[in-house]
């Protein structure tokens, strides 16, 4: 891959009737081509993008293109990623789906469970 910027859209569920005066959330990243999966979900992860829900136990599934690529829980320190060879020199669209107090573990296994399947 070149070291040339890639700009992705990003955008994230609503959590609440007052988060949803800004939906869908819009903004734009724009990062290096050599961008990693983990890299890009740990920056999601760190930024204040992400709504903080009361008792720190929410679970975001990361998808690029409408891929489910990672899971990030509010109670990680790190997100679970479930495609570490995406390539998101290609990717347009950041999308994190929020799954309200859901296990993490769980989405990720059930996650990785459908892609083996070949359902995702």
């Amino acid at each position: 891959m070149s070291d040339h910027t890639i700009s992705l859209e990003l955008t994230r569920d609503s959590v609440c009737a007052g988060d949803d005066i800004d939906a869908p959330h819009l903004t734009n990243l724009d990062l290096s081509a050599n961008t990693t999966t983990m890299a890009l979900a740990a920056q999601i992860q760190s930024s204040r993008y992400l709504a903080n829900i009361a008792g720190g136990q929410a679970t975001w599934v990361m998808e690029v293109d409408g891929t489910p690529v990672a899971v990030i829980a509010q109670q990680w320190e790190k997100p679970a990623i479930l495609d570490a060879h995406l390539d998101l020199s290609r990717a347009s669209s950041v999308h994190i789906r929020y799954m309200a107090q859901s296990n993490p573990a769980l989405v990720s296994e059930t996650i990785q469970a459908h892609k083996l399947r070949g359902n995702a």
